[in-house]
């Protein structure tokens, strides 16, 4: 028990210290800004993210026409899944009597929460301590958190891919099954009270985050299957992630009758099967990072591979912003060398049911979902979204 105790203080810990540090890495560019919480932070897409939290009423959303220049625009952002992000910039705004103060804020937490979460849901690979903390803090900066902020605000904010993540790993792992049937009742309880918010939150917390979930857990109860899980196992996480499926489509239902209600004159953005080739190539930009120099003498070499960016077609998946960046990539590496040490470290000796045994996530299920994760972004790319 004091053994448990201790690791689960020791998660707390780092988890904290996790965030922390994302809280304090973000304050370079979000410290300025918050003095001027209640201002708007930008436009286009932003503007029709705070649009939407204003109309948001808790179960439904009105239709407004008082944005917009010079005639008035409905700039309902639909249809949409984002409740969790609407309703605490609702409850915000409430509170503080302001308008923009709610997914201002949203994005400044935004870091130091997707840092910890991250943290956790790294530990469950087996790494722990300063490995752990650098790989979160690192992928809480990943461009598209920075990019997305100020646009595709409820992408941008990322804890339902994390927790969505999280579940996924859990269930292949075959942690999900052991935990659900503990003969502690009290803590089998409390499991389900988390698995019934992480179900929620990732059903309500944006369309496409709730697809990657479904995907991935498509994914993982096949990789169940293939390792004899019972099917009652099976079945008990197949209905979970049938929740986040049907709670998904429940949560578009009020953007759907608004919208039908008060129906668009025009279509803003159309989707063609051939730029999902253009977009499935871009991978490799957000993934490798811009070839530039902090050496002096480089000024001109800099300016030649800025140019040979910009002398592409203009594209938002294109742009310099959405490279990767050294640390990302040098984490991303730091994370593959320690699965590999991890690996080498364990037991050659293994249970007859890994599926089953709810032990930690394995190398080899985590090469896995990558390979399904790439092949997702094959038709739908990177920075589609």
């Amino acid at each position: 028990m004091s053994t448990t105790r201790s690791t689960r203080a020791q998660i707390a810990l780092e988890a904290a210290i996790t965030a922390v540090i994302a809280f304090v890495l973000s304050l370079p560019v979000l410290g300025p800004l918050l003095s001027r919480l209640d201002d708007g932070w930008g436009g286009g897409d932003m503007l029709s993210t705070y649009v939407n939290a204003y109309v948001w009423g808790g179960v439904r959303f009105s239709v407004t026409d008082q944005f917009g220049f010079p005639l008035a625009m409905n700039l309902n952002y639909f249809p949409t899944s984002d409740i969790t992000q609407n309703l605490f910039a609702l409850v915000v705004n409430t509170l503080t009597g302001g308008t923009f103060t709610g997914i201002n804020l949203l994005i400044v937490l935004s870091f130091p929460l997707v840092a910890a979460l991250a943290y956790v849901v790294i530990r469950m690979t087996g790494l722990r301590g300063a490995l752990a903390i650098a790989l979160a803090v690192a992928f809480t900066f990943i461009p598209f958190h920075w990019g997305r902020s100020l646009g595709h605000t409820y992408l941008a904010t990322l804890y339902s891919a994390v927790i969505g993540v999280g579940l996924v790993l859990a269930i292949g792992s075959g942690a999900f099954s052991r935990l659900a049937t503990q003969s502690d009742r009290r803590r089998r309880v409390w499991f389900w009270v988390v698995i019934a918010i992480i179900v929620l939150v990732v059903a309500w917390s944006g369309i496409y985050y709730t697809a990657f979930t479904l995907i991935l857990g498509a994914a993982a109860l096949l990789w169940r299957f293939a390792h004899r899980a019972t099917w009652r196992s099976l079945g008990r996480e197949a209905l979970t992630l049938a929740a986040v499926g049907i709670l998904a489509v429940a949560g578009v239902v009020p953007s759907l009758l608004t919208t039908r209600g008060d129906p668009p004159l025009a279509q803003l953005a159309e989707r063609l099967p051939y730029e999902s080739v253009i977009f499935a190539g871009n991978v490799a930009m957000a993934l490798l990072p811009l070839p530039q120099s902090q050496l002096p003498g480089m000024e001109s070499y800099n300016r030649q591979v800025v140019e040979a960016i910009q002398a592409a077609p203009y594209g938002e998946a294109t742009v310099i912003t959405n490279h990767g960046t050294w640390i990302t990539s040098l984490a991303v590496l730091v994370f593959i060398i320690g699965l590999v040490i991890r690996a080498r470290r364990q037991p050659t000796t293994t249970t007859t049911d890994g599926a089953e045994a709810g032990t930690q996530v394995s190398i080899t299920y985590v090469a896995y979902l990558t390979f399904v994760t790439l092949l997702f972004f094959i038709p739908w790319g990177l920075n589609y979204l």
